[in-house]
């Protein structure tokens, strides 16, 4: 079962997603596999991101702006980045200024980046007609339609999570669940960002914080091991309060939240998140991380890397005076890349042996995947069911990597006839493909019995003589067989024959050639379908002996021959 993700911005105390015009593109987005470090510093400058082909995909309002997005695994952790521009760096929500003499809040907001994940398919409309974090959108509220429907929310603010007084600099994402009552934090203990406002602690129901006549609560006492030279954040631990508000130059400005972080280990931090912005470019890089499955219920966990999942992308620019754009895309699929082994230039040699005959076999392994892990490649005899004929070991193979693997097939008690050698990657099946039937080829060989001898009547026979040339098939095997036998002259083919061998016995094959040329003969007979496998003869031919007529006829012409010449002296 394939899972479904939305990306949408959320506010600082109610998520609301605004429904825009229809759009219909498909956005896709990859991860890959990396066994290289990735730090959270919002750089993607590692040469881990450089492996990561980035999708650059359009976030649409009035105008659309484009997001570059990448994505990376290993055997722990989902790693994601976002670039995208922004004109504005907008971290002060609520910022306090003093001027003349007196405490005002500005209304601004911040940048920020959620993602929403439907868990179990069930957040009703979501992934119909691409609608994504439309479909949670109900009268202007941010919520599922029913207690059936859940997502797991995660949030990153560019002035609460993202600051961080750790050393170094590791911000967070806040892990939430989007249920049909709203958003509810994930199970933590402690407090995470609070209001900085006299206010917000005074216990009295009347007064709202950051209302006129309100005033900040902290200032920083000690600074914190990160120090924040700007003054933009303020953290728990390292705050005082302010003992005499008026003891502020004019322009002097104060955070509008105290900042602090879920204890590690708990549901509300499983997200690591950091955001760098680019003031040269107007560029925003947010990097996260975070387990591919927390264990934890409620958590979505990418613990099947062959389905995709499924997301939606949304970008809140806050550009003052509390007003914030909103960019969405619609569904991006987010599938992981995984290893793809194929087995490609398979060869035997021979392919038609004769019994008893050693077959030579090679494959090449390649991945046309991402790295994988060690792996078996193996040789089969007919079926992958029986006993592997031979099996090698292989250790780690990176994307674009490929080995040859060579084997033997000792065809000593073979059945005869047609069999296949079956060549296997990862025979053990603990490679994760998405793509299997390219793991197998198969090379079909033909065993034949063998021709134990190939005889002639006369190896020197006269001009005219009749020659029995004799082939002897053998069958070793426990079966009857059948095969042809083909009888050559040099390039002429003298017969083709079809016999019937018994189990365990032998049969002549006999072809008749009457000698004719005196000189040299060069035989071969041959199985049909084993052409490689000959056997030669050579007959060499003599000139014929005279017969008695020819003697005969000879002592006549030199009788003649004496007669007349003793009849021409005697006339002399």
């Amino acid at each position: 079962m394939s899972l479904t993700v939305v990306l949408i911005m959320v506010g600082a105390a109610l998520l609301i997603a605004v429904p825009g015009p229809a759009m219909a593109q498909d956005n896709v987005l990859k991860a890959y596999w990396t066994n290289l470090d990735v730090t959270m510093d919002g750089q993607t400058n590692e040469d881990a991101w450089a492996t990561a082909i980035p999708s650059h995909i359009e976030a649409m309002r009035l105008s659309p702006i484009s997001v570059e997005m990448r994505a990376l695994y290993d055997d722990q952790y989902l790693y994601m980045s976002f670039k995208w521009e922004d004109q504005s760096w907008s971290v002060n929500p609520n910022q306090w200024l003093y001027t003349g003499g007196e405490w005002t809040p500005i209304p601004n907001k911040e940048d920020s980046l959620s993602l929403l994940w439907d868990t179990d398919m069930a957040i009703e409309g979501f992934g119909q007609n691409k609608q994504a974090c439309s479909a949670a959108c109900h009268n202007d509220m941010f919520k599922t339609q029913a207690a059936d429907e859940a997502g797991d929310l995660w949030q990153w603010s560019a002035g609460r999570t993202n600051p961080s007084v750790q050393v170094p600099d590791v911000g967070w994402m806040d892990d939430l669940s989007l249920t049909d009552e709203g958003i509810v934090p994930d199970t933590f203990t402690g407090r995470v960002w609070e209001y900085n406002s006299v206010y917000a602690h005074d216990n009295n129901a009347s007064t709202e914080p950051f209302s006129v006549g309100d005033l900040p609560k902290w200032m920083e006492g000690n600074p914190p091991p990160n120090p924040d030279p700007e003054g933009n954040f303020l953290f728990r631990g390292f705050e005082v309060d302010i003992p005499d508000h008026d003891a502020f130059d004019d322009g002097s400005a104060l955070p509008g939240f105290l900042l602090s972080k879920p204890s590690a280990g708990q549901d509300r931090a499983d997200i690591m998140a950091k955001g760098a912005y680019d003031g040269t470019n107007k560029i925003w890089t947010v990097e996260i991380k975070r387990a591919l499955d927390t264990g934890k219920e409620g958590d979505v966990a990418f613990d099947d890397l062959l389905v995709d999942y499924q997301f939606g992308l949304a970008v809140f620019d806050n550009q003052g005076g509390g007003k914030d754009t909103h960019y969405k895309t619609e569904l991006v699929t987010l599938g992981f890349q995984v290893p793809d082994l194929a087995v490609v230039e398979p060869t035997a040699d021979p392919t038609a042996p004769i019994v008893g005959d050693t077959v030579n076999v090679s494959m090449t392994v390649k991945n046309l995947g991402e790295w994988t892990d060690d792996f078996t490649v193996a040789m089969y005899l007919d079926n992958t069911s029986s006993e592997a004929l031979a099996t090698k070991p292989f250790t780690e193979m990176a994307n674009g990597g490929e080995e040859t693997f060579n084997f033997t097939w000792d065809t000593t008690g073979a059945i005869l006839g047609k069999h296949s050698l079956l060549l296997v990657a990862d025979s053990d099946g603990i490679v994760l493909e998405k793509e299997k039937e390219n793991n197998e080829a198969e090379i079909e060989v033909w065993v034949y019995p063998p021709i134990s001898k190939f005889k002639a009547s006369s190896k020197e026979p006269e001009e005219g003589q009749n020659v029995k040339l004799t082939a002897t098939v053998d069958n070793p095997s426990d079966e009857d067989v059948t095969v042809t036998v083909v009888f050559m002259k040099d390039e002429e083919e003298l017969s083709v024959q079809t016999v019937n061998v018994t189990a365990g016995g032998s049969t002549d094959v006999v072809h008749k050639w009457k000698a004719k040329k005196e000189g040299k003969h060069h035989f071969t007979v041959m199985l049909q379908g084993a052409e490689e496998q000959t056997v030669e003869l050579t007959v060499n031919v003599k000139a014929a002996s005279p017969g008695p007529g020819l003697i005969l006829a000879l002592l006549a012409v030199g009788l003649v021959a004496v007669v007349g010449a003793t009849a021409r002296r005697r006339g002399a």
